[in-house]
């Protein structure tokens, strides 16, 4: 049986898609309906142990790891502040959060659950609709009033 464990946290309001992609070497022209999703090759200077791990990076402030710890998340949030000067660091920077597991056993049904998905087999799309759908339902960081 083969398991994809989904994290997902809201760091900050906005990230700029496009100054982190041109960072890791990626010269795409992203938009706020794109996902920049940053995999073993660019985690490798970041995490200790970036091996099956992905990260989906959303415009709206949410980052969705696969495989990856709160630790993980931590340091990549880290690494991003550096990058992109509009994200605030913040020691609850991973306040709000969210867990779902992906569960792929042959000869099994499809069975959707509350925080855990069965499937025979894992179609390239899961990862990508199991990360959306967390991303979307975290609450957005409070901006900051004066």
């Amino acid at each position: 049986m083969q398991t994809l464990e989904f994290l997902a946290v809201s760091i900050t309001q906005e990230i700029n898609l496009n100054q982190i992609a041109l960072h890791f070497g990626i010269n795409k022209k992203y938009k706020w309906e794109d996902i920049l999703i940053l995999k073993e090759p660019e985690l490798k200077g970041i995490l200790k142990e970036a091996e099956e791990k992905t990260v989906y990076c959303f415009y709206f402030g949410c980052l969705v790891g696969i495989n990856c710890t709160k630790y993980d998340l931590s340091d990549i949030y880290n690494y991003l502040c550096q990058i992109d000067s509009g994200i605030d660091r913040k020691p609850d920077h991973h306040k709000y959060s969210e867990f779902y597991r992906l569960q792929i056993k042959e000869n099994s049904q499809v069975e959707v659950h509350n925080n855990y998905l069965v499937a025979p087999k894992n179609l390239d799309f899961y990862p990508k609709i199991i990360a959306i759908v967390l991303a979307d339902q975290l609450p957005l960081i409070e901006l900051k009033t004066a």
